[in-house]
């Protein structure tokens, strides 16, 4: 069975971002994720797409914060770690323009980037965000899954590495005290 997300139960929720330290945690996820669409080929001085993809992330991220994400559409279990409750957040029509790396010209709209955020919840109405990427395809799907799986391994790897210091986020250490959960017991 799978496991419905904090972020889809229709109740208000916390979201932070690891290691965000001054309150602004979807702020921080925005950063995050425009970061994880940035490439060598792509530009990154179109203020207008710029701003509409800011302005999409942030929606999906208040969303999760109300609990409105649509399982399957916005929001997907990760099965990576069946001993962590973790999650993605899922955008499937960011928007980019290519530039040619030689001649500095600029290309195609690119309409068509998925990008993914990965989020782990304790059973608590908070979340914390782990990590955000650009969904890599590969020639075929065993190639795409492993490619994500390097990025979900990762993702696990933050959860459990910081967990001990509650991902560097001040208000779940106020919260809950020192030190935060240990995760070691759970590896399966």
């Amino acid at each position: 069975m799978v496991k419905a997300s904090v972020c889809s139960r229709r109740k208000p929720v916390d979201f932070y971002w690891r290691s965000c330290v001054d309150g602004g945690h979807i702020d921080a996820a925005v950063d995050a994720l425009m970061r994880s669409i940035r490439r060598a080929d792509r530009t990154a001085i179109n203020p207008y797409l710029d701003a509409d993809n800011e302005a999409m992330f942030r929606v999906r991220l208040e969303l999760a914060e109300q609990g409105q994400l649509v399982p399957d559409d916005h929001v997907k279990t990760i099965s990576f770690d069946p001993a962590l409750d973790m999650f993605e957040i899922r955008w499937l029509d960011v928007q980019a323009i290519t530039q040619d790396l030689v001649s500095g010209l600029y290309g195609r709209r690119v309409t068509d980037i998925n990008v993914r955020l990965y989020y782990i919840e304790l059973g608590y109405a908070w979340v914390v965000g782990l990590l955000a990427h650009e969904k890599v395809y590969g020639l075929d799907d065993e190639e795409t899954n492993r490619l994500q799986d390097v990025r979900i391994e990762r993702a696990v790897s933050i959860c459990r590495g910081d967990a001990a210091r509650w991902w560097g986020v001040p208000e779940l250490e106020a919260a809950h005290g020192t030190p935060g959960p240990d995760l070691t017991e759970r590896i399966t």
